[in-house]
């Protein structure tokens, strides 16, 4: 299916709106169609607008919840515990952007995030606060939302928010498994939860904020998240998702239990920690610096290779550092934007003619990532 494109979107809200009209066109069902939502700390005022969406064989549910000036997960830099709150703080306009999670379940009853077998961060009893992911907005001013979605072998959505040169990603949908087990759900964004408002990302095409994450990757932050019943880990903590940042328990990592792996790296993940997972990665071929081209392209006919992603997950026990693939990213891939232009669509499966991929820097062309990016089927 060919990617949609809304302009002139000037606010979190009027983006959500463009979200559930192109999931609604892409046969997904919209169970809570950007309704008025209390806030997360007290539940004394509408502060914001969420989304959910259920998938067309009805396996997953993505939550999507807008912020306008106060924070929207339980733990977030800049907001504050809601364990005790009594009330709402000063509100802050830079709180303003798209949270995401995924779950099993729905109910309209509960806060957005508060569903059946939602991501959590690890702790001895399994019921530790919801993590998500995130992307920011300015309100009032431009912002351009791409809409991509993959049907087959598995459903996918992808939502691209471009605001001047810098280009945020928040993915949902199934992995395309490579044997049976239990889950399936993953999604990705260029924040997870707790860094969403950390700070302003800047606008430069050279300095994007370096707490963003390229999507599908292995960084020391979380900010991808794989539902999988893997080894003992559900019955030690009721344990149900994999994160795929560090196996540090600092609120920043949003440490799941059980640590999940791409081939995407960054600088972070490339260096010999113990942390690191060792599975074959794309870390020498990716961009090494903002102005570093990478290996993944040419000029002598300016084609670039479309290198698949798969997941890998550590198997029990965690001490052993050993990694199993589970499944694929299907109809999404890394490539080298060093000879392209964001948002454009090309036909890289060379020889193959006729095949178009719309592609995206992770952040912002020549910046923290180089020109490293995605490429997404049509």
């Amino acid at each position: 299916m060919a990617y949609v494109k809304y302009t002139g979107l000037t606010t979190a809200n009027s983006i959500l709106a463009k979200m559930s009209e192109y999931a609604t066109s892409a046969g997904w069902t919209v169970l809570a169609d950007c309704v008025d939502d209390l806030d997360v700390i007290l539940r004394s005022i509408n502060d914001g607008k969420r989304l959910t969406l259920r998938n067309p064989n009805g396996t997953l549910f993505a939550h999507l919840r807008t912020a306008n000036g106060y924070q929207i997960f339980p733990k977030q830099a800049n907001g504050i515990s809601l364990l005790g709150a009594t009330q709402l703080p000063t509100i802050n306009h830079n709180l303003s952007g798209i949270g995401l999670t995924c779950s099993s379940g729905f109910s309209s009853i509960n806060k957005w995030y508060d569903q059946d077998n939602v991501p959590r961060y690890k702790n001895v009893n399994g019921d530790g606060d919801v993590i998500g992911v995130g992307a920011q907005t300015w309100e009032g001013e431009e912002h351009t939302l791409y809409c991509n979605v993959i049907s087959t072998p598995t459903d996918m959505i992808i939502f691209t928010i471009q605001h001047g040169d810098l280009f945020q990603h928040l993915v949902f949908g199934n992995l395309n498994k490579f044997s049976t087990w239990s889950g399936g759900i993953v999604f990705s964004g260029s924040m997870n939860s707790y860094n969403m408002f950390a700070n302003r990302p800047i606008v430069n095409p050279t300095v994007p904020d370096s707490l963003m994450s390229p999507i599908f990757s292995t960084d020391y932050n979380s900010n991808s998240f794989l539902r999988i019943d893997m080894g003992d880990a559900p019955n030690r903590g009721n344990i149900r998702w994999a994160s795929s940042g560090s196996n540090v328990t600092t609120d920043a990592v949003c440490y799941t239990g059980k640590q999940l792996a791409f081939p995407i790296r960054t600088s972070r993940s490339m260096v010999a920690d113990i942390w690191t997972p060792k599975i074959i990665n794309w870390g020498f071929v990716q961009s090494q610096a903002h102005d570093d081209s990478g290996i993944n392209c040419n000029t002598l006919n300016c084609i670039t290779v479309d290198l698949p992603l798969f997941a890998a997950v550590i198997v029990d026990p965690d001490d052993l550092r050993e990694f199993a693939p589970v499944g694929i990213i299907s109809g999404f891939n890394l490539v080298s934007l060093y000879n392209m232009s964001e948002g454009s669509t090309y036909e890289i499966s060379y020889p193959t003619s006729g095949i178009l991929r719309q592609v995206f820097p992770f952040t912002a062309l020549a910046g923290e990532y180089g020109y490293d990016g995605i490429s997404i089927e049509q």
